[in-house]
């Protein structure tokens, strides 16, 4: 199992239609608001993100291909997202019940067939603690439980039918602040709880079969700390060197 960066896109394949245009990270770009992601490009393939209010409106790939995620915000708490294609119809529909701060408490796809549930808890922080998945299908049915650490994420352990799958162990750089949530946001950013308060240097995928997968970081930064793009090495356990590089944008609202 692939646990990069591009593991978002499978999990949500959008479309491009017209946008307003990302603030690019300019030598120059600081924000004493609130940052958001306004455009994050994994490889070659961008995602653009759009907010109203302060919160995540819309989000499409940048080359036109795809679905496109809309975001109907139902009342403080909830939210019905729909996947539409280009000619509006509805690929998906999406239930979510938010916290009062705005994380994401409970997500379900709406499919008879391939539905599922995520529920969500955190911490009185904001850091997310566990992820129940529930699905149609019962044997896919899986719970994470996440550590922290000093404001990082330091562990999750994923179970499936009460048996660790894997062990996800993470790194940090002590001296670099993380200002976006960067890594593994689902093309969600800012949904699923605080980001970690450091970037992070490395995650290491443990397995029950004991194979590990790596991946370590590293960044490019702008004269005030906002990463401007990174690079993502994987190391399979088979010892396959992969490396892909990122770029990000931002927004300050």
């Amino acid at each position: 199992m692939k646990h990069s960066l591009i593991y978002a896109i499978l999990i949500i394949v959008l479309c491009g239609i017209s946008c307003q245009k990302a603030e690019s990270v300019s030598p120059d770009f600081n924000c004493d608001k609130t940052t958001k992601i306004a455009k994050q490009t994994l490889g070659t393939l961008g995602i653009i993100f759009e907010y109203k209010n302060g919160k995540l409106s819309k989000v499409y790939r940048a080359d036109g291909g795809g679905l496109t995620e809309n975001y109907n915000y139902t009342s403080d708490t909830t939210i019905t997202i729909t996947r539409n294609f280009a000619d509006g119809s509805i690929g998906n529909t999406f239930n979510v019940i938010l916290t009062p701060q705005g994380y994401a408490k409970k997500f379900s796809l709406v499919d008879r067939q391939y539905g599922y549930t995520n529920q969500y808890s955190y911490d009185a922080n904001g850091f997310k603690t566990s992820l129940v998945s529930t699905y149609v299908d019962a044997k896919l049915n899986s719970n994470t439980v996440f550590s922290y650490t000093n404001g990082n994420l330091v562990q999750a352990k994923t179970f499936q039918n009460n048996v660790l799958q894997y062990t996800a162990d993470y790194t940090y750089y002590e001296d670099k602040l993380s200002k976006g949530d960067l890594i593994s946001n689902q093309n969600q950013p800012d949904l699923y709880g605080k980001f970690s308060k450091n970037l992070i240097k490395s995650i290491k995928y443990t397995y029950a079969d004991k194979s590990a997968d790596l991946y370590e970081y590293t960044y490019e930064f702008n004269a005030n700390g906002f990463v401007k793009s990174l690079i993502e090495k994987s190391t399979t356990t088979k010892g396959i060197i992969t490396t892909q590089t990122n770029a990000y944008e931002y927004t300050c609202l």
